[in-house]
């Protein structure tokens, strides 16, 4: 996969969660991308929630979120063909108002990175799991996602 990687972005990221699990995507097309959830690029002038509502949508095909919760702002770092590149990331928490299918394909038609169509499979991972797989940092905020799922299985 090829395009360009802007070094400073403003970016919206969903764990979007369906019990004791997250969604995540690979892209079957690039076998050498790592397992991501969605999420993507705020435009100029976009409001935050509002990026992160047309994101879903384009990653997913989703758009009926029952919940919506932001659960922290952390900046990300990383260095790509030798030039470093940060993202500000907001992190946001999920949950949907049906019942999501266990596994389907979508087609991202906006990709940030100017490429044409990108396929994602999409499919559900127990936190766990989904700690161990996904890459590129998105990770590192799953602990906040288990705490927002006991808060409310407590509830």
């Amino acid at each position: 996969m090829t395009g360009h990687i802007p070094e400073r972005a403003t970016k919206v990221v969903l764990y979007v969660t369906h019990q004791d699990r997250v969604l995540v995507f690979s892209e079957p097309d690039y076998p050498h991308i790592k397992l991501q959830v969605p999420g993507g690029t705020v435009e100029d002038g976009e409001p935050i929630e509002e990026a992160a509502r047309r994101e879903l949508l384009e990653e997913t095909g989703l758009s009926d979120i029952a919940t919506m919760t932001l659960l922290g702002v952390r900046d990300y770092t990383f260095t790509v063909r030798g030039t470093a590149c940060r993202h500000e990331r907001h992190h946001f928490h999920l949950t949907l108002a049906s019942v999501p299918q266990e596994r389907w394909q979508h087609w991202e038609q906006q990709s940030s990175l100017g490429l044409g169509p990108i396929r994602f499979e999409l499919f559900w991972l127990p936190i766990d799991a989904a700690a161990r797989e996904l890459g590129y940092g998105f990770q590192l905020m799953l602990p906040q996602v288990r705490a927002a799922l006991e808060a409310r299985s407590e509830a």
